[in-house]
């Protein structure tokens, strides 16, 4: 099977088209490697900048889902240090780092109208579609941050900075002073929108951008294996769970 993405020739790994060990390895750092393979292409240096910005921000958020399944993995199968890994990462779902993809979907699917017609207007008229179909708004509100999420303030500048803060940032700033707008209060963009908006303005495709969520996560999830490994605190959280008056009739 052949494949754009890498190949082996005559001994040598070539990673789209370049030669892994001579051209890629020390030329490269991780995050202009990474466009590389993904895109097909070396990105500026303005794009490395802010993907690398978004990689740092979902780098890790504090003990989550899906750190303590990847800790509690660990515990029962030390052996299998990837199982662990990959409880984790299967954790990225809808109402975690897999709402990206919601988000971005939305402000792909409203894009063209809002280049075309103004960001405002289509902004009303995302929010008119979405409430008549009982959906929310992926990627507004935060349970923690509910006076604004600095990661995606602090997004949005480098990617203002760096020339790639376009259509689908606005769109989405659009839309948080419209829904702001209506209930009286903020509903601020949380970092997983902010993530979405600057990846599709770096022309990246909505089906993609939950695997950098993925990317940006497994680090953060091998800081906190080895932070087991070294202060197990999963199985003193299973001990607790099992003294009297642990749970109550809710669990």
């Amino acid at each position: 099977m052949y494949s754009q993405v890498s190949s082996i020739e005559d001994g040598r790994i070539l990673l789209r088209g370049q030669d892994l060990v001579t051209e890629v390895m020390g030329r490269l750092d991780f995050t202009e490697a990474i466009y590389l393979a993904i895109v097909g292409q070396e990105p500026s240096e303005s794009v490395s900048r802010v993907l690398d910005a978004v990689l740092v921000a979902l780098l890790d958020h504090g003990v989550t889902s899906s750190t303590l399944v990847a800790r509690m993995t660990y515990r029962a199968a030390p052996e299998a240090f990837q199982g662990a890994i990959a409880a984790g990462v299967l954790n990225s779902g809808g109402r975690v780092l897999g709402s990206m993809e919601g988000c971005g979907r939305l402000l792909a699917q409203w894009s063209e109208q809002a280049a075309r017609e103004g960001v405002r207007p289509t902004a009303v008229a995302l929010l008119a579609a979405e409430r008549s179909a009982g959906r929310r708004i992926p990627g507004l509100g935060h349970g923690l941050h509910e006076a604004g999420d600095a990661r995606a303030a602090r997004l949005f500048e480098i990617a203002g900075k760096a020339g790639h803060a376009g259509t689908h940032v606005e769109l989405l700033q659009a839309v948080e002073r419209e829904v702001s707008t209506d209930r009286g209060e903020l509903l601020p963009i949380n970092v997983t929108g902010a993530v979405a908006a600057v990846l599709l303005d770096l022309g990246l495709p909505w089906q993609i951008l939950r695997g950098f969520g993925i990317l940006s996560r497994v680090p953060g999830l091998i800081a906190h294996l080895a932070e087991e490994i070294q202060d197990p605190t999963a199985g003193r959280l299973v001990s607790r769970l099992q003294e009297d008056g642990a749970w109550d009739d809710r669990g």
